[in-house]
Parts: C-alpha cells; sequence; structure tokens
C-alpha cells in the first residue's frame, strides 16, 4: 500500500483528536475480543418460504407488543420492506428523495430473513433522517437484542430449532471481525501519536497478529477514514444488547426498557440511557468513560450471555 496515503489519511482523521478520545471503544473492544467465541461463520441448509419467515416474525411482535406488530404489518402493507435476493445485506434508512423509509431485505430462503427483518425494523423505528449522537451509538444495542430475543421466542416454541441459532452465531462472528480490525487501528493510532507517523515496517510486524482479510481492509482502505467510529456501534450493540437481555431474563417486565430506550434515543444523550440501564460513567465532563465496576459488569453480562445463547 501507499504508506504515504495512509499518513495523509492518518494526519486529516486525527487532526482534532488525542488518545483518550479512543479510550471509551478501547475498553469495550477488548471485551469483545477476549470473549467472543464465534470464530467461524456457518452456513444454512434449512430453506424457509418467505411469507412463512414474515410469519414468524409477526407471531414473535405480536408475543412482545401489539403496537409493534401493528408497526411491522403496517410497514410490510405501505410498501417500506422492498425483498430482492440481489440485495447484499440488510439496510434501514430514509430516502430523502422519495421522503419515504425504506427497509431493504436480502432473500436467502433460510431462517436469516426472519432475523434481518427483526433487525431492521427496529432499527427503522428509530430512524432519524437527521444524525443524531446518541442514536449512533444506542441504535445496534436494540436491534441485536431484538434478534437475541426472537431466538429465544423461537426456541421457547420449538420453532426451526436446529437452524435459528446459526444467525446469532454469524453475527456475533461478524461483531468479533469488526473487533480485531479496531484493534489493528487502534494500535495503528497509538503508533502515529506516539511516533508522528506510521511507517511501513511498523505495518508489516503488527500485520504478523492479524489475518488477510484484516489486513487488506488496512491496505485498501480507500475512505479517508478508519473504520473505528462506524465498527464501535457494533461493539457498543454487542455488549448492551447482551447486558439488556440478562436484565430481562431476571425480569421480564424490564422489556419495558426496550420499548423505552427505542422510543427516545433521538431524544436524549447516550449518557441518559446509560444512567436508566444503571451503567456508571466516570466523572468527566469531556469525556464518556465507564467505571470499572461498569465495566467488569458488562463483560461479565456479555460471557454469560453468549454462552447460554
Amino acid at each position: 500500500m501507499n504508506i504515504k496515503l495512509l499518513n495523509e489519511m492518518l494526519d486529516e482523521y486525527l487532526l482534532d483528536n488525542c488518545l483518550k478520545d479512543f479510550e471509551l471503544i478501547k475498553k469495550l473492544n477488548d471485551i469483545v475480543l477476549k470473549n467472543t467465541k464465534f470464530y467461524k461463520k456457518v452456513k444454512y441448509k434449512e430453506k424457509i418460504d418467505l411469507s412463512y419467515s414474515v410469519s414468524l416474525v409477526y407471531t414473535f411482535f405480536k408475543s412482545i407488543s401489539e403496537e409493534y406488530a401493528v408497526y411491522f404489518e403496517k410497514r410490510l402493507n405501505d410498501g417500506t420492506f422492498k425483498f430482492s435476493d440481489k440485495f447484499w445485506f440488510g439496510e434501514s434508512y430514509f430516502d430523502v428523495r422519495q421522503n419515504r423509509s425504506v427497509i431493504k431485505i436480502p432473500i436467502t430462503g433460510s431462517i436469516q430473513d426472519s432475523y434481518v427483518m427483526v433487525h431492521e425494523l427496529l432499527h427503522d423505528m428509530n430512524c432519524n433522517n437527521v444524525e443524531i449522537f446518541c442514536r449512533e451509538l444506542i441504535t445496534e444495542g436494540i436491534s441485536i437484542l431484538g434478534e437475541i430475543l426472537f431466538y429465544v421466542f423461537l426456541v421457547k416454541y420449538n420453532l426451526k430449532p436446529k437452524e435459528n441459532r446459526k444467525t446469532i452465531i454469524n453475527d456475533f462472528n461478524s461483531i468479533y471481525r469488526m473487533s480485531l480490525l479496531n484493534d489493528l487501528e487502534l494500535k495503528i493510532i497509538d503508533e502515529y501519536f506516539k511516533c508522528g507517523y506510521v511507517s511501513s515496517n511498523f505495518l508489516n510486524q503488527v500485520g504478523l497478529y492479524y489475518d488477510d482479510d484484516i489486513m487488506n481492509q488496512i491496505y485498501f482502505n480507500n475512505s479517508s477514514e478508519l473504520e473505528i467510529e462506524y465498527n464501535q456501534r457494533y461493539i457498543i450493540g454487542a455488549l448492551l444488547s447482551c447486558y439488556m437481555y440478562d436484565r430481562i431474563k431476571e425480569n421480564p417486565k424490564l422489556i419495558n426498557e426496550l420499548f423505552d430506550i427505542n422510543s427516545i434515543m433521538n431524544d436524549t444523550y447516550f449518557e441518559c440511557i446509560m444512567d436508566y440501564l444503571d451503567l456508571k460513567l466516570k466523572s468527566d465532563e469531556e469525556y464518556i468513560l465507564f467505571t470499572d465496576d461498569s465495566l467488569e459488569t458488562l463483560q461479565k453480562t456479555y460471557k454469560k450471555v453468549l454462552k447460554e445463547l
């Protein structure tokens, strides 16, 4: 790769940052990196008709909230959902040109289709055509929590028990891969702040600890920034979803936390939601940092839930 271009990108990307700006994601990333054991993606074997996948999602939402089931049905009927085997991934967004919400679902003919519908509908419910910092950090947690609850629902009622765990494995495998890339990028950031630049020799040495796929995301990164800001949403989401699920399992009434957070994340602060969830932050006016006790709690529930799933 062109090491000069990499350093120019770092010069611009890190211009107004310091190492402490990355302390939050480093602490959380380390938890995911050290405690995720899903190292390989698994393939689906059982085929499921799309109409049946839709019915599973509707029944799930109806089991947790009549309002959510009605909302799902409305989005199906008003054309918000777009289904195609040509889509590479699921996504939910507000189309400014059409002035409407869009939910794209890639059809695979497997139970994965249902999980993607659950995930993307929850994104749609808290979608805002203006970027809100709190939502950026919280929305993945709500959607991943929805998938975990859907998995538990399928197991409880013995619906596709052989296949449904595969989506959970693949989700957390993807997040584990993100944590690997984050780990590499954090090392690059640390080196940049320490030396003022990143050398080819440093990249060659650090590259020995990562596979080719991870290194290629650095070598062939044509954007003007690193992936860490995008990936941190999924790291936070993985930890918060497991933490919230563990609370719901201990006290089913706490599913209201999902509904509450889903409805207010565009109108409040990340710190307020953490306080609502009994997660403590350090008293730092400039940086968002969890206390050691809260980090320990997040790690404990993450390990516990992944072992149970």
